[in-house]
């Protein structure tokens, strides 16, 4: 006999075996992960914090309020927790990435992008885009920002840039 959804009663018991084994395993999986997971320590930042990435070594923090250490981005060595420096933005910086040698940070009310050289703290330049920067990723070619409601916008990383100069200067030389 068969069911009205085409699986005979056999295909609908491997079926209901197979999903209450999926469930056991999937539970035992959620049990195990939350008992392991918890809050390692709790590091004082800022206040209204933005987009948080770490490099692994760093952690790189958006401080986004418009109070005192607002408009900053933070460095946290990662090993130790400790709070290493503050470094300036634009206002309002929302998204933050990081690849261990530049940081890139969003700054939203200034519809721009600030480059940090990771090492030294220094920010090397700032980009406009054409709207409103939040979330960003960097690829260590390109960094690619949402901008505005509906645009993502494309940008050469310095490495990419200062190849680019190199590779003219040398065509150029007679």
């Amino acid at each position: 006999m068969r069911l009205l959804d085409g699986f005979s009663r056999a295909g609908a018991a491997r079926l209901t075996g197979v999903l209450l084994a999926t469930v056991a395993v999937a539970a035992c999986c959620v049990g195990v992960s939350s008992a392991a997971a918890g809050v390692t320590r709790t590091i004082h930042v800022g206040r209204i914090l933005g987009g948080v990435s770490s490099d692994g070594t760093h952690v790189w923090v958006a401080n986004r309020g418009y109070y005192p250490g607002g408009g900053t981005v933070s460095e946290i060595e990662a090993s130790s927790g400790t709070v290493i420096r503050t470094i300036p933005v634009g206002s309002q910086p929302v998204g933050v990435s990081s690849d261990g040698t530049h940081v890139w940070v969003a700054n939203n009310d200034d519809n721009t992008v600030s480059e940090i050289e990771a090492s030294s703290g220094a920010v090397i330049r700032t980009i406009h885009v054409g709207g409103p920067p939040g979330e960003l990723s960097s690829d260590k070619t390109h960094i690619w920002v949402t901008s505005g409601i509906d645009t993502v916008s494309e940008i050469p990383t310095s490495y990419t840039t200062a190849k680019k100069h190199r590779g003219n200067r040398q065509r150029v030389r007679r």
